[in-house]
């Protein structure tokens, strides 16, 4: 069994969730991952955040075939400000203007991928994302702005 045929987890490092300051480099391939570990430009030492698909029977499950494209923080025109989550947005190439004509990952059951405010509260797996979302509100790149 080769290494190429089961990934481990790979470490990324994206400048922002914010969906308008999306760069180039922010593009991720997920496709067939158990794991990927996310990093920001500030973290600091192993700062990431640990993200996976899902769980089948506690076993972690990869993300599908073709899943490349950004992450970025979602929130409806109508929601609550704690009903956000970080979504990802899959799409043909890593031009921040295929963003728009991307779909969200969706799960099997046809819901999108997330991982919603409560949790990026208070796992910590998701601390980096948690502190990411704060830095980014905090000088103006509203990460917490509607989507």
């Amino acid at each position: 069994e080769s290494y190429s045929r089961y990934p481990g987890p790979p470490g990324h490092t994206i400048s922002t969730l914010n969906a308008p300051f999306i760069a180039p480099d922010d593009y991720v391939d997920l496709s067939q991952r158990k794991q990927i570990q996310l990093r920001f430009p500030k973290s600091q030492g192993n700062a990431r955040a640990e993200l996976i698909y899902g769980r089948c029977s506690n076993i972690p499950q990869p993300f599908p075939p073709r899943s490349a494209g950004f992450f970025y923080y979602h929130r409806d025109l109508d929601a609550a400000p704690l009903e956000g989550s970080i979504r990802f947005r899959v799409t043909s190439d890593n031009a921040p203007s295929s963003f728009n004509r991307g779909h969200d990952l969706l799960l099997p059951s046809g819901l999108p991928w997330q991982i919603i405010l409560p949790q990026v509260a208070c796992e910590k797996s998701c601390a980096r994302l948690r502190d990411q979302l704060l830095e980014e509100s905090s000088h103006g790149k509203t990460a917490l702005a509607v989507s």
